[in-house]
């Protein structure tokens, strides 16, 4: 995911559950890709560093981060998708 300067709503598990900020409970976020810090890219360089998605908060701007794959992301205008809770 680029930043796309759009704010979503955010679903984690195959549940599709609904995934509220640690710190403040907030449900809006502004989602970012990253190059994580690993073992490899440490050693080799940035070029073997792995993709994740950090995502800030609208309200509180704590950083989440996550692997590909974790999170689902959603456009606040389309609300969230059927069955999430």
């Amino acid at each position: 995911m680029a930043r796309s300067g759009e704010p979503v709503l955010v679903t984690i598990g195959s549940g599709r559950r609904r995934f509220t900020c640690h710190v403040c409970q907030g449900t809006v976020f502004s989602g970012y890709k990253v190059k994580l810090n690993t073992a490899v890219a440490y050693r080799l360089g940035d070029q073997f560093a792995e993709d994740g998605i950090s995502l800030v908060c609208s309200d509180c701007r704590y950083v989440h981060t996550f692997v590909p794959g974790a999170v689902q992301v959603w456009k606040v205008r389309d609300g969230y998708p059927e069955g999430s809770s």
